[in-house]
């Protein structure tokens, strides 16, 4: 079972809003209750009652961008045209890219090294993207409640402003 379900579906996208992201991961780390009051009309007097239900804490620690990812709109839905990773990784998201285990006959491609990227990658994810998502990791180990040292990662879209736009505040 996996602990972060798949986003299936972003909002749509509005050109004219300034750009953001339209996620964010964040973990149930206990419940507990709280007591309210409710207002009711009974007969033709207006009583309140005490309604008890549960609520959930949620804990959202901070996110770390390290990719950024451009598709186009085709046909078939969308194509991935360019990714671009940061230079440096954090060990976490190598924890969770690489298994320990070594499969024979399967090239591996070796990100503690990456070369980072360059101005032309940039340019180009600008001119041959329709839509921007980023690579975001969170940093699971400063929860205290879950104890993992791998992070989570998801892919997040970007909307408002121009393709340029997303891909500069990517």
């Amino acid at each position: 079972s996996t602990v972060r379900p798949s986003i299936k579906a972003f909002p749509k996208d509005d050109n004219s809003k300034p750009c953001h992201l339209t996620a964010f991961l964040s973990y149930k780390v206990g419940m507990t209750h709280v007591i309210r009051s409710k207002e009711y009309k009974s007969k033709n007097k207006i009583a309140t009652k005490e309604l008890l239900e549960a609520v959930t804490l949620m804990e959202a620690p901070p996110m770390i961008v390290h990719g950024v990812v451009g598709y186009q709109k085709t046909v078939n839905g969308l194509a991935r045209t360019k990714v671009i990773l940061a230079e440096h990784l954090s060990e976490n998201v190598i924890r969770r890219m690489f298994a320990k285990k070594y499969v024979p006959g399967v090239k591996y491609v070796d990100l503690r090294k990456s070369p980072g990227f360059t101005e032309e990658d940039v340019e180009e994810l600008k001119k041959t993207s329709d839509v921007i998502r980023v690579l975001a990791h969170s940093q699971v180990e400063k929860i205290s409640a879950i104890r993992q040292k791998k992070a989570h990662i998801a892919e997040i879209q970007v909307n408002g402003g121009s393709v340029s736009e997303k891909v500069d505040y990517a």
